[in-house]
């Protein structure tokens, strides 16, 4: 019963972080075309996925928790984590069913992976075009405090 539950846990996580790619995606665009009302709609939308995401990654760390109380699995100074309930104590699990839930996490993984991965490169888009306002500023203030005699034409 609670795999099934945990499994549900992890489509849920699944379908978050693939809509969390897709923002991270529309980020990029937003950034490059400038269009301020659009990050502020993507950054809204993330913010409410991410809440939703910590929400099913405690439910999926009470169930976790509830699983090594349940069958008194002694942790031995190791985190009551999934993956250390699904690698070491995988005789509580259906086989089939572990073999799902295992499929999952990694995709899981995956995705996180090309997550992180955009929004590094969002990241860099965002501290480049930031450092062309801040050069452009300075350029400004820079030919305004030279005399018009001095200027170049």
């Amino acid at each position: 019963m609670m795999e099934k539950e945990l499994y549900e846990m992890l489509v849920q996580e699944d379908k978050i972080v693939k809509s969390l790619i897709v923002l991270a995606n529309k980020k990029q665009d937003v950034i490059i075309k400038n269009d301020y009302d659009g990050l502020n709609k993507v950054n809204d939308g993330e913010s409410n996925l991410l809440s939703n995401l910590d929400k099913v990654s405690r439910g999926q760390q009470k169930l976790v928790s509830r699983l090594f109380d349940i069958n008194s699995l002694e942790e031995s100074g190791k985190p009551r984590i999934l993956s250390i309930l699904v690698n070491e104590y995988k005789d509580l699990f259906n086989p089939a069913q572990l073999k799902k839930i295992n499929e999952l996490r990694l995709q899981v993984r995956d995705k996180v992976k090309i997550l992180t991965s955009i929004n590094h490169q969002n990241r860099f888009l965002i501290e480049h075009a930031s450092s062309l306002v801040k050069e452009t500023i300075s350029l400004l203030l820079k030919t305004r405090k030279t005399s018009l005699i001095d200027r170049k034409i």
